[in-house]
């Protein structure tokens, strides 16, 4: 105590407890490191942090680069939620190098704040990599009082080996389609108009004892299941859907990307 000039075990039994000063918060490097022409808000998403416009940002106004932590590509396939829009993947002569984590506010900047839009009206940001790095680029004006949105440039979508656009995907025959759920129907359409009718059987295979009726229009292969042809017919359609985290190679076929995942243990 200061004032019997006395140390004591607890609080002094004449004076009391001392009043304690706490130190004033400090916000995060993710929220300090905000542009002054932006500001943090509820995304239209739901309960999630947003970042707003308070001027017009006009077109070609680039951002960055995006700061999160740097993590191998073997760590990151461990994680179950690999596939969420907090990890950024950087690739190098089409290689997985390494890849951006923003989860932590402390380890981020600003831009760990912006959500991947949900179609191309929504979309006011382009998504990039440039030296290792992310940027985010505006593709047209965006007023005051607007949310931004990013989607992925056309060659970082490829290296993801997601659609180029974020509500398009585009069959093989020309046709767009608004959602992944309609790509998939419509697929779907091609191979049920592909496939033999009940009466019809082809050879099957030396050394297999089922009958691979389920022939493809496209080829002379033949399968034992329906599913199986789905799966051969996907790679007609240049559908990999089965990406490999420790590279930019993609499969149709699950059984393809088990096969090439030996190379990188």
């Amino acid at each position: 105590c200061t004032l019997c000039d006395k140390a004591y075990p607890s609080d002094c039994p004449d004076h009391g407890p001392v009043t304690f000063v706490p130190d004033t918060p400090i916000e995060s490097r993710a929220r300090l490191s905000l542009p002054k022409q932006l500001v943090l808000r509820q995304s239209l998403m739901g309960a999630e942090v947003g970042v707003w416009t308070r001027e017009t940002i006009p077109v070609r106004t680039c951002f960055g680069p995006l700061i999160g932590q740097q993590s191998h590509s073997l760590e990151v396939a461990d994680w179950t939620d690999k596939a969420a829009s907090h990890i950024w993947k950087i690739y190098h002569s089409g290689v997985l190098e390494f890849c951006i984590i923003t989860t932590d506010e402390t380890e981020c900047n600003w831009m760990m704040f912006v959500r991947k839009a949900r179609n191309r009206e929504e979309q006011n940001l382009v998504a990039y990599p440039h030296d290792g790095k992310i940027y985010f680029c505006t593709s047209r004006d965006i007023p005051p009082e607007h949310e931004l949105f990013f989607y992925y440039s056309r060659d970082y979508a490829r290296q993801l080996g997601v659609p180029e656009h974020p509500d398009v995907h585009i069959c093989h025959c020309g046709k767009e389609c608004a959602s992944y759920a309609d790509f998939k129907a419509h697929l779907s359409s091609h191979i049920h108009s592909h496939l033999p009718s009940q009466g019809h059987s082809s050879s099957h295979g030396p050394g297999h004892g089922k009958e691979r009726k389920w022939k493809c229009s496209m080829c002379p292969q033949a399968f034992i299941s329906p599913s199986k042809l789905h799966v051969h017919f996907m790679g007609h359609m240049g559908m990999k859907p089965h990406k490999c985290d420790f590279c930019s190679k993609a499969f149709s076929d699950p059984s393809n990307l088990r096969t090439h995942l030996k190379i990188h243990t």
